[in-house]
C-alpha cells in the first residue's frame, strides 16, 4: 500500500490536528487542503458509499464523524469569509469533496477500517437550535453582583460547557443520575487519608493539563526552569525536616534499593546555587504504598523529608530507588477505570517539591528511564526531561547514584501571569494531603 501521503500528517495525533485547522479560510489553508487532496490515500470497503450520502455545503465545515475508538472527526474546513481572495473561495468549493474523501480514508486507516457514528463539536452547535437558546445564559446570569470577575468568568464558562456537552451527547436521565451517584461515591470515598476527588481529576488528565497551562506560561520568558509536573494527592504537610546525608528510609523493605540522591538547586538567571533553599521528598515505599496506605508496615513520615541546601545550593540524602504501583480500585477511581478500560498503573518515580525566597516554587517528578510504564503513566505527567538513569553507587551505603540538579526561576523574572505566585506555605495546607 503507498503511504507516501503520509508524510503531510503531524507525528502525533492526527485526529487532533485535523479537528485544530477546520474551519480555517485563509488562502494557504486551502492550498493546503488542495495539496492534500492530491495525495495518494488508500480506500477502504464502505468509504465511498459513506461519501455519498453525505450532504454538503461550500460555505460550511464538513460534518463530523467518528472510529471505532471514538476518535472525534471534524473536517479539513473550506468555510471562507465574506471578502477572502476569490482564488480562496474557488479552492474551498472545488476542494471541499476532496478533502473530505481524503480525511475520511485517513481515519478508516488508522483506525481499521471499522467506522460509527459519535457526537462532534458541530453535532454540538447544531443541537443548541433543536432546545432552548435561552437556558444556559439564563443560569449565568443567576450569579449575583457581588461575584468577583475571575470567578464569573471561570463559571460562566464552565456553565456554558458543561450544558453544550449535556445537549451534544443528549444525555439521558439515566446516565445523569448514573453521574450524580458517581460523584457522591468521591466523598464516600474520600477520608483523611485519601483524596478520592484528586485522584479523579488525575486519571481525567485535569491536574497534567493545568501543570501544563502553569509550565507554558513560566516558559513564555524563552528561558526554562526545571520541568514541573502534578502534585498527585499523596503530599503531606508534616513532613519532617532532616539533615543533609540522612536517610528517609525509617522503616526499611526488603526488597527496597537504597539510593543516594544529590545534586545542586541553582538560580536560573545567575547559575550560581541558591542556599536555603528546601527540597521537600516524598514516595512510595518498594511495596507501591505511602506511609498513610500502609500503616501496618509503615509508621508516619517513613519515605518523607525536608532538606535545607547549604551555602553552595548542595543537598543529598538517601531514598529508595523507586517502584511502580497501581491506584487503588477499590474506589471511585477504581470504577472508572473499568468503565473506561484503562489500567491503574503509575510509573516509579520520586515527589520533590522545592522553594526558596525570591524564586518561584518547583512541583515535580523525577521517572527511572527503564520503567515499563514511563510511555503509558495513568495520570498523564510524565516528561521526557524528568527521565533519569540510575547509576551504581560508590558509597557503601548504597546500591544506586543520583545525581539531580534543580533549577528554580527567580519571582521577578517576567515569565507570564505567575509573576509574584505565593509561596509554598501560602499555596498548599492541610486539605492538600486528603
Amino acid at each position: 500500500m503507498d503511504k507516501s501521503w503520509m508524510r503531510f500528517l503531524p507525528q502525533r495525533r492526527p485526529s487532533h490536528w485535523l479537528s485544530r485547522n477546520a474551519g480555517h479560510s485563509d488562502g494557504r489553508h486551502c492550498a493546503a487542503v488542495r495539496h492534500l487532496s492530491r495525495a495518494k490515500a488508500p480506500r477502504a470497503d464502505g468509504a465511498a458509499a459513506a461519501l455519498e450520502n453525505w450532504e454538503l455545503s461550500h460555505d460550511s465545515p464538513a460534518r463530523g464523524t467518528a472510529i471505532d475508538n471514538g476518535t472525534s472527526l471534524v473536517g479539513l474546513g473550506c468555510s471562507y469569509k465574506r471578502g477572502a481572495p476569490r482564488s480562496a473561495r474557488h479552492t474551498c468549493r472545488h476542494s471541499h469533496r476532496q478533502s473530505l474523501r481524503l480525511e475520511l480514508c485517513i481515519h478508516i486507516c488508522f483506525n481499521h477500517n471499522t467506522m460509527a457514528s459519535a457526537p462532534t463539536y458541530q453535532d454540538g452547535e447544531n443541537a443548541k437550535h433543536r432546545f432552548d437558546p435561552n437556558f444556559t445564559d439564563a443560569v449565568i446570569n443567576a450569579m449575583g453582583p457581588k461575584v468577583d470577575d475571575r470567578t464569573r468568568f471561570v463559571m460562566s464558562s464552565l456553565i456554558r460547557h458543561l450544558h453544550d456537552f449535556i445537549r451534544e451527547v443528549e444525555l439521558t436521565n439515566e446516565e445523569w443520575f448514573d453521574g450524580v451517584r458517581f460523584v457522591n461515591s468521591i466523598g464516600k470515598t474520600t477520608t483523611s487519608s485519601r483524596n478520592e476527588a484528586h485522584r479523579i481529576s488525575d486519571v481525567l488528565g485535569v491536574e497534567s493539563l493545568v501543570d501544563e497551562i502553569a509550565h507554558k506560561h513560566i516558559n513564555e520568558s524563552g528561558e526554562t526552569p526545571t520541568s514541573s509536573t502534578i502534585l498527585g494527592p499523596f503530599w503531606s504537610p508534616h513532613s519532617p525536616f532532616r539533615e543533609n546525608g540522612d536517610s528517609i528510609i525509617t522503616d526499611p523493605h526488603p526488597k527496597g534499593e537504597v539510593t543516594l540522591m544529590h545534586g545542586v538547586v541553582r538560580d536560573l538567571d545567575t547559575k550560581k546555587g541558591i542556599p536555603g533553599a528546601v527540597i521537600d521528598i516524598w514516595q512510595a515505599s518498594a511495596n507501591g504504598k505511602y506511609d498513610f496506605q500502609d500503616q501496618e508496615n509503615q509508621k508516619p513520615n517513613n519515605l518523607r523529608g525536608k532538606f535545607t541546601t547549604n551555602e553552595n545550593g548542595e543537598y543529598w540524602y538517601y531514598c529508595y530507588k523507586p517502584t511502580a504501583y497501581s491506584l487503588p480500585m477499590d474506589g471511585a477511581a477504581g470504577q472508572l477505570f473499568r468503565t473506561l478500560d484503562r489500567h491503574p498503573f503509575r510509573p516509579a518515580h520520586i515527589h520533590l517539591m522545592v522553594s526558596a525566597e525570591g524564586f518561584k516554587p518547583l512541583i515535580t517528578q523525577l521517572y527511572p528511564r527503564d520503567d515499563q510504564w514511563v510511555q503509558n503513566d495513568t495520570v498523564f505527567a510524565v516528561k521526557d526531561d524528568l527521565l533519569l538513569d540510575f547509576e551504581p553507587s560508590k558509597d557503601d551505603k548504597a546500591k544506586h547514584d543520583l545525581t539531580y540538579n534543580i533549577t528554580l526561576a527567580p519571582t521577578y523574572q517576567k515569565t507570564g501571569r505567575l509573576d509574584g505566585i505565593p509561596r509554598l506555605p501560602n499555596v498548599f495546607d492541610e486539605s492538600s494531603r486528603l
